[in-house]
């Protein structure tokens, strides 16, 4: 089961597609930089991590901020997740050098800071050998939920043919969240991972 999460293929697209994607997707961007977004996303008790929360309809209260908090600074505070955006961005050069500069010229940004993330282009390059390549079919069945009022990520992520090609056997539960449908809808979202677990099984 995935919540608010697009297909690698179809988010790519929706990239490409110089639409409402590519202006959600600027904070990827900004993640990119490296200690720099550390200093920021932890500033003023992570001050903007906590108001990018309370634009869910059904914020996490102090004491779950607090939680989330604490289990990330126990390990290695804010890095780890914005390694994952960094990754992303790695990953979608192509895109993002096409949606900011036709001539490829912005494509140094992303090396830049690959390499000031102690990323070098060999290991960029071994990584992406080894990741599939084309339109690799999954063939399980899968439960997406999505929040039709996703302030990061466009419906066409959601509702792109891609998803049904690459994904067949793809069950699909739209909700009226934002982003964060876990905590908008629990009880929504638990009834459709119990029903589908149920099917599944």
């Amino acid at each position: 089961a995935v919540l608010c999460l697009p297909h690698p293929v179809a988010f790519q697209e929706g990239l490409m597609g110089l639409g409402e994607q590519v202006r959600k997707s600027w904070y990827i961007v900004a993640f990119q930089l490296p200690l720099l977004t550390e200093i920021l996303c932890e500033a003023f008790d992570w001050y903007l991590i906590r108001r990018s929360w309370a634009k869910a309809d059904s914020p996490p209260d102090a004491g779950t901020v607090a939680r989330y908090r604490d289990a990330l600074l126990s390990y290695e505070g804010i890095s780890p997740p914005l390694n994952y955006y960094r990754a992303t961005g790695s990953g979608l050069w192509p895109s993002f050098t096409s949606v900011l500069a036709s001539d490829g010229s912005v494509g140094w940004f992303f090396r830049a800071v690959a390499a000031l993330n102690g990323v070098g282009g060999e290991a960029i390059h071994e990584a992406q050998e080894a990741c599939p390549t084309g339109r690799v079919v999954v063939d399980v069945p899968l439960l997406l939920v999505w929040g039709e009022r996703d302030r990061y990520l466009a419906s066409g992520c959601f509702e792109s043919e891609d998803w049904r090609e690459l994904v067949p056997r793809l069950t699909t539960q739209a909700l009226d969240t934002t982003h964060w449908v876990q905590w908008d809808k629990p009880e929504a979202v638990n009834r459709a991972l119990i029903s589908f677990l149920k099917g599944a099984a």
